[in-house]
């Protein structure tokens, strides 16, 4: 925790997101419509996708220095998220989906 605070203090991480409501598969997923960039995402064996946690793992961004010490977990670009063996959908969709919430199932 103290990194990722000190991290973001200094602007050294682009960003910062705690893996709560929803775990890690969602936190990824607003960071990527946030930035409105693509990821690409391997889990680590035995991290359940949508395990919650919050104020003990959180999802950062930030170049390598930055990132020096942390477990790394995947890379930015592109217009899709891909997080290996669970989903891989274009931004827009995701988009879309966060926008509509509940309201895609009402009808």
């Amino acid at each position: 925790q103290e990194k990722v605070r000190d991290g973001v203090r200094s602007g050294a991480l682009h960003n910062a997101h705690d893996i709560a409501e929803g775990g890690i598969t969602v936190a990824i997923a607003e960071c990527c419509l946030a930035a409105e960039i693509g990821a690409r995402i391997e889990l680590p064996d035995g991290l359940e996708p949508f395990a919650e946690a919050p104020g003990q793992a959180f999802i950062v961004s930030g170049d390598e220095g930055a990132l020096e010490g942390l477990v790394v977990i995947g890379r930015v670009g592109g217009t899709d998220l891909e997080i290996a063996g669970v989903l891989k959908l274009p931004l827009s969709t995701l988009a879309d989906a966060w926008a509509g919430g509940l309201a895609t199932f009402a009808q």
